[in-house]
C-alpha cells in the first residue's frame, strides 16, 4: 500500500476515533459532568464503557475520498475565500 495512503488512512482513523469519543463524552452527560462521571463515582459504580467503532479499510477509504471530494469542490468554488474575506479585516 502506498505510504501516503496509509498515512492518510492512520489521520483518518485517528478523525473517526476522536469523534466517537466526543460523542462518548457527550452521552455521559457532556465535559461538565465528565469529571463527576470518571472521578467521583461510588465504590460500586462502574466506568462508563467507551467501544470505539469498527471500520474497514473500504469504509475508511469510502470516508476520506468523501472528504477528499468535498475539499476540492471548497477549492474549485472557492466557498473558503469567500468564507474568509473578512478575517483581515
Amino acid at each position: 500500500m502506498d505510504i501516503v495512503l496509509m498515512e492518510f488512512l492512520n489521520n483518518l482513523c485517528m478523525f473517526i476515533v476522536f469523534y466517537f469519543s466526543i460523542q462518548w463524552v457527550e452521552d455521559i452527560g457532556g465535559v461538565e459532568s465528565l469529571g463527576n462521571k470518571l472521578l467521583k463515582r461510588g465504590k460500586n459504580e462502574k466506568l462508563p464503557v467507551f467501544t470505539p467503532p469498527k471500520q474497514t479499510v473500504e469504509a475508511l477509504l469510502e470516508s476520506g475520498y468523501s472528504l477528499l471530494r468535498e475539499q476540492q469542490l471548497i477549492m474549485e468554488t472557492k466557498l473558503s475565500k469567500e468564507y474568509m474575506k473578512n478575517i483581515d479585516d
